[in-house]
């Protein structure tokens, strides 16, 4: 960009950035459409532009914010045939996927951005989300556990992993998810309603009524674990 170009495209990104700060999304939207007419004026888009790649970026970002994802999509797959390389615009657009319920190709926008980046926890985790939601456990299972050997403190991501474990029937497993997600955030409360629900299906009621107990500790209000505690002790009175 020649200089006086430059500033105007400064200008129209900062404000863009104001707007966006401040949640006004399709001013953002406007700002940073113009700002990419600036850098353009005089060339062909340049994708090894710092400038230019933030730009396009944040108006993927800003148009999603606004519910205009058709355009946000749009914007994340132009941005892509520029800059193929970019693992983080490949993680955002699986989750624009998402958003759209088109769970196979964010999958797949996840894939690539892991094998752009193996240690990328985000796209480990949203894409065992996505694996959940299209009822594939066990690969969701496969993501999870990467997703823990590069995050392994991360709480939801054990806690994710448990209810996982636990649609596939693989309770043992998934209760020590949920005791590791718990051990990490002492006041998991869901954490422990799911640990509770587990416990119940094995028939270990006074454990169940533990976890309970120790959830409402944090969430007293909680309904699910009202529930979950009342079960527990049918179930312990029942057993004799």
């Amino acid at each position: 960009m020649v200089s006086e170009d430059q500033n105007t495209f400064q200008q129209h990104f900062d404000r863009g950035d104001s707007f966006e700060k401040l949640g006004l999304f399709k001013d953002a939207i406007l700002e940073y459409r113009e700002a990419l007419r600036q850098a353009t004026k005089h060339q062909d888009p340049d994708p090894q532009d710092p400038d230019f790649h933030l730009t396009m970026y944040k108006l993927a970002l800003a148009l999603r914010d606004n519910e205009e994802l058709d355009e946000a999509v749009d914007t994340c797959r132009h941005l892509l045939r520029l800059t193929p390389e970019d693992d983080v615009t490949h993680e955002v657009l699986g989750t624009m996927l998402v958003d759209k319920g088109d769970f196979d190709q964010a999958i797949a926008c996840y894939q690539e951005a892991i094998r752009l980046d193996p240690a990328y926890e985000d796209a480990y985790h949203n894409m065992a989300i996505a694996l959940k939601e299209e009822g594939r456990y066990q690969e969701a299972v496969a993501a999870y556990h990467g997703a823990l050997k590069i995050a392994p403190d991360e709480p939801d991501i054990h806690y994710s992993l448990g209810n996982a474990l636990r649609r596939l029937d693989r309770f043992e497993e998934a209760i020590t998810e949920y005791q590791m997600a718990i051990k990490i955030k002492p006041d998991y409360a869901t954490a422990y309603n799911n640990l509770g629900l587990t416990l119940i299906d094995l028939g270990r009621y006074e454990e169940a009524a533990s976890a309970c107990r120790h959830g409402l500790d944090y969430a007293p209000g909680d309904e699910a674990l009202q529930l979950n505690l009342q079960d527990s002790l049918d179930g312990q009175e029942e057993a004799g």
